[in-house]
């Protein structure tokens, strides 16, 4: 799409939902744009309209923020560097922060005056490390009076598609390792969505994957064609790249689930094994033909369950080809249970995210010593958030391996569910302040590595090897992590039994990873006044 010459600005009234609102400063001389907001929960603010073309390389996106609760006004600019995605939403182009030198992605997509865009208000929603961060946004105007709106995130600058097509052009099949990682990355992040806000990607495909290069974390992106779905509530049934598109949306089914987003991993996961698509359907129909040669031909109770309204069941009569051919001989049988649990006709049969994550294949991400082949330690895994709300005990006991318990001092398995069964919201209580501690400790572990100094680092800081800007960064997203920690643990009511000694000890670990972050700053500053 090519950029477009800017006009008058139209006044946009503040979201009725988000009650601060931040003034851009508009650096007029460069042509440039302004971005909203900076720290994280100032993602929570309006978005301001300006002036400028910011998809151009070289011009300047600059704004001032902050000035809000006692917060000292700071100005922050990105200058754009190149076009990065195009397509019918607008397009995405990379830019670089020129106080920080960060690089974002900037999406600029077409915004219709009348309404409220739902991918803005549906990233406002969510905070996980498997879905892309939203920093700022910003709406800018043309000669033509249209509006376009620009989120600002985090820049990835690999995606599944990418790397799937590396290992294709070098003849290559992933390794398995890193299907495993990247699978259980991607069913954490359905997880998560689905779970609490209850969003519906409807667009899950292996160019809405992105990947780090270095960490191999993977994030969730494009949330264009997401939804909230609502029970009773019709969607449209033209949803979803074809090759990843669901038998009842192929059957024009308007009342369906988030198992469309389960389909659509399954599909991935096919892909990565087989190094090729699974169901590579010329058209639509031609897609549903795919489907059955591997499937078999629906029964009509399948039919009905994928669609009830549906009533030509005119079919060719096909059995299900075995899931062990479609593999080839050597697929471990955990990677072709769990294809099968996935690609079932029936969308309330298919297995959840987070029982996907629980799955026997990605056992290998949860044993004590794995780590990447070249070494280093596997992105966080178990820093769970939401997504475990409402999960049994034993599910949780599954997900978060014994390594991880014992490695915060805590007893494993978690207490049955007996135990809490007489007070369901002391038992939601305590999960939830277990799953902070063990997502901050894992972080913590992290961090401790790419500082290069170990976590108790009052014993070793003066020899460490560190980033001035590493420590920054650390610091300021576990303090705001710890904040209100303290309360949590007061909260908890510690005469259920067993709870009182696990208490004790996730005090303790919160208590060592504050004297970690403390112990950072002082290495710092020692660093600073030498």
């Amino acid at each position: 799409m090519a950029s477009l010459p800017l006009g008058p600005q139209p006044h946009i009234p503040p979201d009725n939902h988000h009650h601060h609102h931040l003034q851009p400063h508009v650096n007029h001389n460069q042509g440039g744009v302004a971005a909203v907001s900076g720290a994280r929960p100032e993602k929570e603010m309006s978005a301001a309209v300006v002036e400028g073309n910011g998809a151009v390389t070289g011009h300047i996106i600059s704004t001032t923020i902050g000035g809000k609760n006692g917060e000292p006004k700071r100005t922050i600019s990105y200058m754009a560097e190149r076009v990065v995605g195009t397509g019918s939403f607008g397009i995405v182009f990379q830019a670089k922060c020129l106080e920080t030198g960060e690089t974002v992605a900037i999406k600029k997509v077409l915004q219709d005056k009348r309404y409220k865009n739902r991918e803005l208000q549906l990233m406002r929603l969510m905070d996980h490390p498997n879905v892309i961060t939203l920093k700022h946004c910003f709406f800018s105007t043309t000669s033509r009076d249209e509006l376009f709106l620009n989120l600002v995130m985090d820049y990835v600058p690999e995606s599944l598609y990418k790397v799937l097509k590396h290992y294709s052009n070098s003849n290559q099949r992933m390794p398995l390792i890193y299907v495993k990682l990247y699978m259980y990355q991607i069913f954490r992040g359905l997880a998560y969505i689905h779970n609490v806000p209850r969003i519906c990607h409807r667009d899950v495909k292996p160019q809405n994957l992105l990947v780090d290069p270095l960490t191999h974390q993977v994030q969730l992106c494009d949330f264009g064609s997401a939804k909230v779905l609502v029970n009773g509530e019709a969607n449209i049934s033209y949803i979803c790249s074809r090759y990843y598109r669901a038998p009842e949306l192929i059957f024009g089914a308007t009342e369906y689930t988030t198992s469309i987003d389960i389909w659509s991993a399954g599909c991935v996961l096919a892909e990565l094994l087989l190094g090729q698509l699974l169901f590579p359907g010329e058209n639509a129909v031609d897609q549903l033909v795919e489907i059955i040669k591997v499937l078999g031909t629906p029964t009509r109770e399948e039919i009905r369950c994928m669609n009830p309204n549906y009533t030509d069941f005119r079919f060719p009569q096909r059995k299900a080809h075995p899931w062990h051919k479609v593999f080839h001989k050597r697929m471990p049988p955990e990677a072709i249970d769990l294809a099968s649990r996935l690609f079932q006709y029936s969308p309330s049969l298919r297995c959840t995210a987070l029982e996907a994550c629980a799955h026997p294949f990605f056992d290998e991400l949860r044993e004590p010593n794995a780590r990447l082949p070249n070494g280093r330690p596997f992105p966080p895994l178990f820093n769970f958030k939401q997504e475990l709300t409402g999960a049994s005990p034993d599910l949780v006991n599954k997900l978060i391996p014994e390594h991880v318990w014992r490695q915060i001092g805590l007893n494993f398995p978690l207490p049955s569910a007996t135990v809490f069964a007489f007070d369901v919201v002391c038992f939601t209580s305590f999960l939830s302040v277990v799953n902070i501690v063990v997502a901050i400790d894992q972080e913590m572990q992290h961090f401790s590595v790419a500082l290069q100094f170990p976590a108790d680092a009052s014993s070793s800081s003066s020899d460490a090897i560190f980033s001035h800007e590493l420590i920054d960064h650390l610091v300021d997203h576990f303090e705001s992590r710890f904040d209100g920690l303290d309360t949590r643990f007061e909260g908890l009511d510690s005469s259920v039994v067993g709870v009182i000694n696990v208490v004790e000890n996730l005090v303790r670990v919160h208590d060592e990873n504050k004297s970690f972050v403390s112990d950072a700053k002082s290495v710092k500053q020692t660093s600073l006044d030498n």
